[in-house]
């Protein structure tokens, strides 16, 4: 028995309180980077967004700016955002620098932290399904 293999790339988002994808869709593989492909996705998609190909500053209303930091003392805080990977890893690049080829499967984004602690900042696009921020998702 033979594998068919899909020539279908998966688009997903995945919000702060979750794991679970609040949208995901498989396209034709026809866009040159992973901001074209995004940006059609939510696009079509339905869901309240405010980005472009340089990137997704929100979905769904997470918040963006001052409200999107969390202080949590004098000492610590997170800022959250969009992060993306494709096929599993988190270029250093904006999505629209970013090229799609015929081997990419999946580009997944996923609202994210970073944590300032001590100084120091020493986390980037921790994903915050992963603390369920109070603030974000109740308690």
């Amino acid at each position: 028995m033979s594998a068919v293999l899909s020539t279908l790339l998966a688009v997903s988002f995945v919000g702060p309180c979750s794991e679970k994808p609040i949208f995901e869709q498989e396209i034709a593989p026809q866009f040159k980077t992973v901001g074209d492909a995004s940006l059609h996705v939510l696009t079509q998609s339905g869901l309240a967004f405010e980005g472009n190909e340089r990137g997704i500053h929100s979905i769904q209303g997470t918040p963006i700016g001052l409200a999107a930091m969390e202080v949590i003392s004098e000492q610590e805080m997170r800022a959250y955002g969009w992060c993306y990977e494709v096929d599993g890893i988190a270029p250093e690049e904006f999505p629209h620098q970013v090229n799609l080829t015929a081997d990419t499967k999946k580009i997944r984004w996923y609202f994210a932290y970073a944590h300032f602690l001590n100084g120091q900042w020493i986390a980037q696009c921790a994903p915050a399904y992963k603390i369920k921020p109070a603030f974000l998702c109740g308690e």
